[in-house]
Formats: C-alpha cells, sequence, structure tokens
C-alpha cells in the first residue's frame, strides 16, 4: 500500500485533470482495453443516449471488471464536457465531409483522440493518434482509416506549433 501512496504523489501531479488513463496504468487493465471501452461506452452514449446500463454490458462485452468500466464512464464524461470544443475543432478542420456526414464511429474515435491530445498530457499525441487508428481499423472502413489519419495528422501539426497544410 505504501508504494501505491507513493506512486500517486509521483504520477498524479504531472497530469492536466486526475485522469482514468493514469488510475488505469496503475492497475491492471492493458490501455488499448480500457481506451477500447471508453470508445464503446461512448459510441453506446451516442447513439442510444447512454443508458445507465451502458457499464454493465461494456464490461460483459469486453470481459473486463464492472470498475473498469465504471472507469471508462466516467473519461466518457469527462470527453462530454469538452464535446462543444472538440467538436469544434473537428468540424473546423474537415474539410472532405461536413461533420453531420461523419459517422457516429468515426466521430467518436476523433473525439476521443482529440481529447486524449488536448486534456490529458499524460499520452503522448502519437500514442493517441495510434490508438486511433487502431480503433478505426477495428471498428470502421479502410477509407475511414485514411480519413482519420489524416484528420488527426493536421490537429497533431496544429497542436505542436508546426504549419498546417489543409
Amino acid at each position: 500500500m505504501d508504494i501505491l501512496n507513493k506512486l500517486y504523489r509521483v504520477v498524479i501531479p504531472f497530469t492536466s485533470f486526475r485522469s482514468p488513463y493514469i488510475l488505469s496504468c496503475i492497475m491492471t487493465l492493458p490501455q488499448q482495453k480500457f481506451r477500447e471501452a471508453v470508445f464503446i461506452t461512448l459510441f453506446a452514449h451516442a447513439v442510444g443516449g447512454g443508458s445507465p446500463a451502458t457499464p454493465d454490458l461494456v464490461a460483459e462485452q469486453l470481459k473486463i471488471s464492472k470498475k473498469y468500466a465504471g472507469l471508462a464512464l466516467s473519461r466518457v464524461h469527462a470527453l462530454l464536457d469538452q464535446k462543444e470544443t472538440i467538436d469544434s475543432k473537428i468540424r473546423e478542420k474537415s474539410t472532405e465531409y461536413d461533420f453531420d456526414r461523419i459517422p457516429e464511429a468515426e466521430k467518436n474515435i476523433l473525439r476521443l483522440a482529440l481529447f486524449e491530445m488536448v486534456y490529458d498530457a499524460g499520452i503522448p499525441h502519437k500514442v493517441s493518434i495510434a490508438e486511433a487508428l487502431r480503433l478505426a481499423k477495428k471498428f470502421c472502413t479502410s477509407s475511414a482509416v485514411k480519413f482519420i489519419n489524416a484528420l488527426l495528422d493536421v490537429l497533431y501539426k496544429e497542436l505542436n506549433g508546426h504549419q498546417a497544410a489543409v
């Protein structure tokens, strides 16, 4: 228990907010699995209105504990607090597609990646992009992967101060 307290004191002050990402790093659930739980919870919220049973269903489908599904839901709520800002950034940079025409799965992958890039200092931008592409390969079409990669590349360059050509 003493080592956990030391870890909390060292890791948590360096994050921009109390992040489920950091908490799950301390725990045993792999980050890819946690990110998938967040994506599925976010997608369920977007298409189904966010039923209170969502964490139980996510836990059952992904074979994770209800505790981790609850952490995923917390992460989704943190993302939803910033949804308008995130969506406006996606709208601004999406020149090929009107925002309303982007399928929900793609929107939610973009939202999650941009949320991590902007609001979670504990996750390197390139990791967020790589994980977004992994999710897109699993849940979307190959053209969606290309679209997500292109859009996140533009956002990455903007966030890192590079001149972004759209």
